[in-house]
């Protein structure tokens, strides 16, 4: 991108627990090449956008920006959850010079784009007839776990977002009650979270007699056969299809439920070999209502950024 294009719609920033991605959108509404940011490097998030800025060697900075963060938001602030970062939408544009910045959460924004996503850009794990009228329910781990919901609307998308990542792990069988009460030991209350993101990986894998190493290292020796790490990722799969058969039951996702996160886009394969789809519907009497529920895992790169390009060409500045 060269500092002589002229004015963009907005600038559009996803911010994780690891890594902030940026990109502006163009005349038509379409995003640049995101730049990939490690949060560590930077004191502040206006810092890391002055950063980009540079990188993509932009004159000036859009009038309007939208931000989706991993982390609860509320009036436009938020304390992240999984780093250090305190973000407010108001200091974020005076320090930018921007007139307005949006700020929602990260599986908002995926939620936001779930319509707008095409037929690449997701792969089935389960079949189903669904209702296209119907709520759609988002879940995906990462640095932590994200959840949301979608509801469609004539007057547009309502995108709900949720802290179900931090609801209470239900184990079902015996050896995920054994698992469960080794991490009670550890942290006291077991979130889903606990067991559903990179840490909860390495949790699982140590848990289960498996050296301390990172959740990158417990995915590579499960694609060479680790008996310890296929161990855990099955375990992982399965804590997965409950966790989501949860939510798709509280929030009627007869839409569908579209699993997106850090982790999941690279084991397409792994994930629909799994006992997660089995998981899924196992619910008694619920089990035939959830065989029908679309199950999808979202495998565009960068998901959020469909969310918030919506955002930007569809809403007004507040």
């Amino acid at each position: 991108m060269s500092g002589g294009m002229t004015a963009h719609a907005g600038l559009i920033a996803d911010i994780g627990g690891t890594n902030a991605r940026f990109a502006v959108l163009d005349a038509d509404g379409r995003y640049t090449e995101p730049v990939v940011l490690p949060c560590k490097n930077f004191e502040t998030p206006a810092k890391a956008v002055q950063a980009f800025a540079t990188q993509a060697e932009l004159a000036a900075l859009p009038a309007q920006a939208a931000v989706s963060i991993a982390g609860p938001v509320r009036a436009g602030r938020v304390e992240m959850t999984n780093h250090i970062w305190r973000l407010n939408a108001d200091e974020l544009a005076r320090d930018l010079g921007i007139g307005n910045v949006r700020m929602i959460n990260d599986f908002e924004a995926i939620a936001l784009g779930i319509p707008d996503l095409g037929s690449s850009d997701a792969i089935s794990i389960q079949d189903g007839d669904g209702d296209a009228t119907g709520p759609i329910a988002v879940m995906g781990p990462g640095t932590g776990l994200g959840a949301s919901i979608l509801i469609p609307s004539p007057t547009g998308r309502i995108a709900v977002a949720t802290e179900g990542g931090h609801a209470t792990l239900a184990p079902r069988t015996d050896r995920e009650l054994e698992v469960m009460q080794v991490l009670a030991k550890r942290f006291g209350h077991v979130s889903w979270e606990r067991v559903l993101s990179g840490p909860g990986l390495e949790a699982l894998h140590e848990t289960l007699g498996g050296e301390a190493v990172d959740a990158g290292e417990v995915t590579r020796r499960m694609q060479t056969g680790d008996g310890t790490a296929l161990d855990t990722y099955a375990l992982f799969f399965t804590f997965l299809g409950t966790a989501a058969s949860d939510l798709a039951l509280t929030c009627g996702a007869t839409g569908g439920v579209y699993f997106a996160g850090g982790i999941l886009p690279r084991l397409g394969q792994e994930l629909a070999a799994s006992g997660l789809k089995e998981r899924f519907a196992d619910k008694g009497r619920f089990g035939d209502y959830l065989s029908h529920v679309p199950v999808k895992l979202i495998t565009h790169p960068y998901p959020a950024f469909v969310g918030l390009s919506y955002l930007v060409n569809n809403s007004a500045p507040d």
